[in-house]
């Protein structure tokens, strides 16, 4: 999915990005560099969650008025986040929004997937626009990002163990193969005693 904002530089800490609004106008806001997350909360952080941890969001339309259901898992949230697209009376009765209380979902981030990292990064995102349609985009990209890191991470770890589980194997089937050609050939071994006496002691045992 393309990213919803666009960096306009980079800092050690924030990029800055910047976004366009439908009636023509230009957000930008800094947002935050996050650190790189574990195996175990990249799981939880792509984990489907119960109905009983689901979040609740809003499908909000002009002629409908506001549809509530629920989420459950963060890509869930993430691809449902959708800001109006038209800032014209005739097609904004035909347009939609995807609302979450971002606040709200920061909190779902900390309790939920324990991810307290993106949690802050959400928060600092609001602290700098709280309007939804004006700070959506920048939530979104946020998501956009953190996901594709838990996604990575979890690649990375499955790579490693894959190539981890081949050097084990190659070992023992070196093991295997040693074993296997000394018992092919016994010679390599200590000889065996030889039970004949030696020619010049034959005939001088009394």
């Amino acid at each position: 999915m393309a990213a919803p904002t666009i960096v306009i530089s980079e800092e050690e800490s924030y990029r800055l990005e910047q976004a366009y609004m439908p009636d023509g106008d230009t957000v930008e806001l800094k947002v935050p560099k996050l650190s790189a997350p574990s195996v175990e909360l990249s799981e939880c952080g792509l984990k489907e969650y119960g109905f009983e941890q689901a979040l609740h969001v809003s499908m909000i339309t002009p002629m409908a008025g506001a549809n509530t259901r629920q989420v459950y898992s963060l890509p869930e949230v993430e691809g449902f986040l959708k800001g109006a697209e038209s800032s014209d009376s005739m097609n904004a009765q035909q347009d939609s929004i995807g609302y979450v209380d971002l606040g709200l979902l920061a909190r779902w981030i900390e309790e939920v997937t324990g991810d307290t990292v993106l949690a802050e990064g959400v928060r600092e995102v609001l602290a700098q626009e709280e309007t939804f349609g004006r700070v959506m985009p920048f939530v979104k990209g946020l998501l956009q990002v953190r996901i594709a890191a838990y996604r990575q991470v979890l690649a990375d770890a499955a790579a490693e163990a894959e190539a981890q589980a081949n050097a084990e194997a190659g070992v023992d089937a070196e093991a295997t193969e040693a074993t296997v050609s000394v018992e092919a050939d016994p010679g390599s071994g200590d000889a065996p005693d030889d039970p004949t006496p030696p020619a010049d002691m034959v005939g001088k045992e009394e």
